[in-house]
């Protein structure tokens, strides 16, 4: 039997502040919660660190009441409106990691930080990005190049 992953589930202190950070903030689309201890979203999932960990330790570990990010995991959201994301963002006053800028490979991002301070990237579609460069002129093999995306995918994109 082959396994199905459904997606991470991210620790968080507290459920009150993050339910509506990824509910009304990040508008992401809650699919149930289990009181205020575990929330699905399409993708990934929210859990309360004490109850986590203490039902995976059969003990309570030290440090479950305080913000759980690590700078080791990333959340990775696309939208081709990336300005206009941001800036609903800046209206929430969301902690900003990093303003729009483009990465080595021509993809446009941004980085905020939810309540308990996990990485979230917020990233235009390579196909957003291939488009861009094939409006600039470049050729397939050029954007290929640049955006180390295999030709044939490009010339997808740049079609689709």
């Amino acid at each position: 039997m082959k396994p199905t992953f459904e997606g991470p589930v991210l620790f968080v202190a507290d459920m009150k502040a993050s339910r509506p950070f990824y509910t009304e903030v990040l508008e992401q689309e809650e699919l149930f919660a289990v009181e205020d201890a575990y929330t699905a979203y399409k993708g990934f999932a929210l859990w309360t660190a004490k109850d986590a960990l203490s039902m995976m330790h059969k003990t309570l570990p030290d440090g479950t009441d305080t913000p759980q990010g690590r700078n080791n995991l990333e959340l990775y959201f696309e939208t081709p409106a990336l300005e206009a994301a941001l800036e609903n963002l800046r209206e929430h006053d969301v902690a900003l990691l990093n303003d729009i800028h483009e990465q080595p490979w021509g993809q446009r991002a941004f980085r905020i930080l939810d309540p308990d301070g996990h990485i979230i990237e917020f990233a235009e579609p390579m196909g957003v990005v291939a488009l861009r460069f094939h409006n600039q002129g470049y050729s397939p093999q050029e954007i290929a190049d640049k955006t180390m995306t295999p030709v044939d995918e490009v010339k997808r994109l740049i079609t689709s």
